[in-house]
This record gives structure tokens, C-alpha cells and sequence, in this order.
């Protein structure tokens, strides 16, 4: 299972088609909000347009706040991720990495979560050796600045066992992503999805080392979990029978294999190709 990075939020929005003439504070404003307002459409490439607008009114007025522009970076930086224009992303978070540093010094969350972007898009990149020591860093700064069982410092621990996994590197990466799981389970509790994620990640895991009872087991409590949490056809099931089907190539059931990929064909034909 390749390794990517994830799309951050769309943390506010901006960028109208026609508009009227505004204040500088109001401008930026207004086109965040349209940014935000077209990726919820799917018009990605309106919202590319829009959020280019918004960095630059950001950056014509130094009177607007530092968070302004930050926000305006990460939303650039993370549309042109989902359109896979990593070249033109990485400079953005490079910048939105510096700024926090500058803004909070260097050890604060938000210049872990910049980091941790820059190296999920490194990732992405198969530039491991880039990767790595962000992601370290990333988890560092999380680890001193919160409490060691936050969610953060879980979901830190978990993408640097990605990492580690899509390098063959399966002894690193099986006790972070079990320290992860733990703390998931503890703080989120047993049925929350990032709780599911960390259990399907452990299934990929054991798959890929051989050891199919425990990746059976901890795939069927993923997919429980997200059939109860989003429903039987979200795509984030779907995932989890796939990964199901495969264990059930692996030892040899090929009919229980055919059922759940005939399910899956069944969920991707009824579902509406994504906008773009």
C-alpha cells in the first residue's frame, strides 16, 4: 500500500469569480471563503485560481495577520497536493513551515503540523531520506509540547511508521504503530475511526510479514468499525475489503475472496465518479 500524503483541510476558503471592491482584510477574507466554497464542489481548479488570490491579498497587506497568510499557504499547498502538482506544493509548505517557526518558535504543534505536510509530500515523492527526519522532528516537537497520549503525538507516531513500512523497514514500524493504536484506543476509545485507521494499518502490516490471523483480526475490527461509523458503501469500507480480500487470497479462500471483491464492484458502480 503506497505511501501518500494526506490532503489537509481547507481550513477556512476564499476566492470569487467577480468581486466587488473591498478592503484588503475584507478581499482576503472574502476569497478564503470562496476557496473553500469551491473545493466543497469539487471545482478544484476554480479553487486553485481563487486560493493563488487569496495568498497574494494576503501578502499585499502586512497589516493582515501572520495567520492569515498561513492559512492562505496551507490551502494552496494542500489543493495543489489533491491535484498532484507536488512541485508546486512543496515551496508553499517550505514557506508555511518557515513562517510558523518564525511566528511560535521551534518547538511549537503548529510547526510540527507544517512539518509533518512537508514530509507526507515527500513521501509521496519516494524522498524517503527528505522525509524521515521531518517527520522525527515532527513527532519530537510533539511529543515535548503535548501530553504524551494526545492524538497528535498518535497520529505523528502512526505516519512515521508509514513511513518505515513502505521502506521494508517492518521491525521499526510494527511497535509505532501498535504505540499508536494504544493510544488511540485509550484516548479516542475502541471505535473511533482514527482507531480504525491504526488497525488497518496493522493488518497491511502483518499481511505483508505473513501473519494472517493477526491481520484478519485487525482488519474485520476496522472494518467494523467504519461500517458502524460511515455505512456499508463508503469508499474508506471499501478499502478495508480489499484488504480483507487479499488476507483471504493469502490462505487460500478464494470464495470468500470472490464475495467481498464482488461486494466491492457492486459499492464502485453505484457510487458517483468524484469531481474534478
Amino acid at each position: 500500500m503506497p505511501i501518500v500524503a494526506r490532503l489537509p483541510a481547507i481550513v477556512l476558503a476564499g476566492a470569487a469569480l467577480c468581486l466587488p471592491v473591498l478592503s484588503q482584510a475584507a478581499d482576503w477574507a472574502t476569497l478564503n471563503r470562496e476557496v473553500m466554497s469551491l473545493y466543497r464542489q469539487g471545482l478544484i481548479e476554480e479553487a486553485v485560481t481563487a486560493g493563488g488570490q487569496a495568498l497574494a491579498a494576503a501578502e499585499r497587506d502586512p497589516g493582515l495577520k501572520q495567520r492569515n497568510l498561513a492559512t492562505a499557504l496551507s490551502n494552496l499547498a494542500a489543493l495543489q497536493v489533491h491535484r498532484s502538482r507536488l512541485v508546486d506544493a512543496e515551496p508553499l509548505y517550505v514557506r508555511l513551515a518557515a513562517l510558523n517557526e518564525a511566528e511560535f518558535g521551534p518547538d511549537h504543534p503548529e510547526v510540527a503540523t507544517a512539518l509533518n505536510r512537508l514530509a507526507g509530500l515527500y513521501a509521496t515523492q519516494v524522498r524517503f531520506g527528505a522525509a524521515e527526519p521531518l517527520y522525527r522532528r515532527s513527532l519530537a516537537i510533539r511529543e515535548k509540547a503535548l501530553n504524551q497520549d494526545d492524538p497528535d503525538v498518535a497520529t505523528a507516531i502512526n505516519d512515521l511508521a508509514d513511513l518505515y513500512r513502505v521502506q521494508g523497514r517492518f521491525t521499526a514500524a510494527e511497535p509505532l504503530y501498535r504505540r499508536s493504536l494504544a493510544i488511540r484506543e485509550r484516548v479516542l476509545g475502541p471505535n473511533h475511526l482514527d482507531t480504525a485507521q491504526s488497525l488497518a494499518s496493522l493488518a497491511v502490516l502483518y499481511r505483508i510479514r505473513e501473519r494472517f490471523a493477526e491481520a484478519e483480526q485487525s482488519c474485520a475490527r476496522a472494518l467494523a468499525i467504519r461500517e458502524r461509523a460511515l455505512g456499508p458503501v463508503h469508499p474508506s469500507v471499501g478499502a478495508s475489503l480489499e484488504i480483507m480480500a487479499q488476507i483471504f487470497d493469502d490462505t487460500h479462500r478464494a470464495n470468500e475472496a470472490r464475495a467481498i471483491r464482488s461486494r466491492v464492484a457492486a459499492m464502485r458502480a453505484a457510487s458517483p465518479p468524484p469531481k474534478r
